[in-house]
């Protein structure tokens, strides 16, 4: 079986996509610390002596259901570059999907996000002009649902352009995709 030049353009298409997304995204899931059980905010000095989290068969950080409190930490410190690209003026941002009555997000301390079961994800702009060697320390309050056990479904880092940034590039995408479009026809 050969692949018609549609078949190509999807394959080439797919490997561009799978491309970016690996130079512009890092999976934080497994990196995460966790203390299951309340605790105030102040009282994370510690989190580096948790254990860290383990990933149950879909890839999500688990817990038990019935209103527990589970609190999760990690530091994200900067690199210079990601992918083989350097990542010096680029918006960082941190995605996050939860199962949770509640969450909370505190970035360096402070509460910067909030979410229950229908509101279960957000993406947090970390910089909007990062530099390497720039520290965030990361935490999350989840509790979860009465009837259902809770979970950290996806933790992402993504890395993006500025928006000005973003509209020469997509000039250009469009330009080599039109080049493109006439090789294959």
């Amino acid at each position: 079986m050969s692949l018609s030049s549609s078949d190509d353009s999807r394959v080439v298409i797919n490997q561009a996509i799978a491309r970016l997304r690996e130079m512009t995204r890092s999976d934080l899931q497994r990196r995460w610390r966790f203390h299951e059980g309340d605790i105030s905010p102040q009282m994370n000095q510690g989190w580096r002596d948790w254990s860290f989290v383990d990933l149950n068969d879909r890839g999500h950080v688990a817990w038990s259901e019935g209103g527990k409190v589970l609190w999760l930490a990690q530091e994200v410190n900067i690199p210079a570059n990601l992918g083989g690209y350097r990542l010096e003026g680029l918006c960082l941002k941190l995605s996050l999907v939860w199962w949770a009555q509640l969450a909370e997000v505190y970035v360096n301390g402070s509460l910067v996000q909030s979410g229950d079961l229908f509101d279960c994800r957000t993406a947090i702009v970390l910089s909007e002009s990062v530099l390497p060697s720039t520290k965030f320390r990361i935490f999350l309050r989840l509790v979860s649902p009465p009837h259902d056990r809770g979970a950290l479904v996806a933790s992402t880092l993504v890395v993006s352009t500025k928006p000005e940034k973003l509209e020469i590039l997509i000039r250009v995408l469009l330009a080599t995709s039109w080049r493109f479009t006439l090789v294959i026809c």
